[in-house]
């Protein structure tokens, strides 16, 4: 069984997404912010994927999925934003997020992301986009198209 560090300040999308996850099969640690997280972390809570809010109080931007990193960095991050800045784009392009949702959040969507997220962890980038792109068309980063 798979754990989710859900961090939100959001009472009511903690508690539908803890609720969904929970009934897919996961295990939840759910956190209203980053420190708390953090605290659960170093008490030698462990996740195998940290879902977070990109705008939590006192902490916004890059910096909640900055200080995850340095303390678990191999874990995949999935952020959770109001909508799709510039920056979290590239941060996700650049790899520091594993995938974004968009809020509203939809449930299934999320399980949806979830999943993909804990797979591309397990088997790793290259292979999941053998699996998952065409194989007829080729793909280079950076290029115009």
């Amino acid at each position: 069984m798979k754990t989710i560090l859900l961090i939100e300040d959001d009472s009511e999308l903690l508690f539908s997404l803890a609720t969904g996850f929970n009934a897919a099969g996961y295990t939840v640690i759910p956190k209203a912010n980053v420190k708390a997280a953090l605290s659960a972390v170093a008490t030698g809570v462990r996740a195998d994927l940290v879902v977070v809010d990109e705008d939590l109080p006192g902490i916004k931007g890059k910096d909640p999925v900055t200080l995850l990193k340095q303390i678990i960095p191999a874990t995949p991050v999935v952020l959770l934003s109001d909508q799709v800045p510039q920056q979290s784009y590239v941060r996700w392009v650049n790899g520091e997020v594993s995938d974004l949702l968009i809020k509203p959040v939809d449930i299934a969507d999320a399980l949806a992301v979830v999943r993909h997220a804990l797979v591309r962890e397990r088997i790793g980038w290259i292979d999941y986009l053998r699996r998952t792109m065409p194989q007829n068309v080729v793909y280079r980063l950076g290029s115009p198209r």
